[in-house]
């Protein structure tokens, strides 16, 4: 044993029926050999039954036998808790979602830049499907109203007409 107070708990514990067969098989030995632990166990043995014999004479008792109490404590103690349970549940709800986000943001990067490639691609479609679609057109200049500018893109020809005379010749 460690020290005197790890050896009284262990005796006081074999007393109990707290030790597994190993521990219980060493704190017999002890008993048998030490002194001491002879005392402590006598000690102990005297106690109870005085205990027992009080609460016999005075009426006082368990509502289940004793071994049952104590083995519902003891079930108490070794199963795991509901906060053990409940961490445990949040640490892997918490990482399934570091999951998702290591997934989840490439994936993401990667549809917004082909969105944005789709977006431009059907913009500059529409545009040269507009010019191309178009037979011909005319433009007029602002500066000199009477120039007008006519494109037929079929036939590949760009005419353009001057006012003639110009403006006070």
């Amino acid at each position: 044993m460690k020290n005197k107070m790890d050896k009284l708990l262990k005796i006081q514990a074999y007393f109990d029926n707290e030790l597994g067969p190993g521990e219980a098989r060493e704190i017999e030995q002890l008993l048998v050999s030490e002194t001491e632990a002879q005392t402590i166990g006598d000690f102990i043995r005297k106690h109870r039954e005085t205990l027992r014999k009080l609460d016999l004479e005075h009426g006082y008792s368990l509502p289940i036998p004793f071994e049952v109490y104590w083995a519902s404590i003891r079930s108490r103690i070794t199963q795991p808790s509901m906060i053990d349970v409940i961490s445990g549940a949040i640490l892997d709800f918490v990482e399934r979602v570091r999951s998702i986000r290591r997934t989840v943001a490439p994936v993401t990067v990667i549809a917004v830049c082909l969105i944005l490639c789709i977006l431009a691609g059907n913009a500059l479609t529409r545009y040269r499907s507009q010019v191309s679609n178009t037979k011909f057109e005319i433009v007029a200049l602002v500066k000199d109203p009477g120039v007008v500018t006519y494109r037929d893109w079929a036939q590949g020809v760009t005419l353009v007409w001057f006012p003639y005379p110009a403006n006070g010749e």
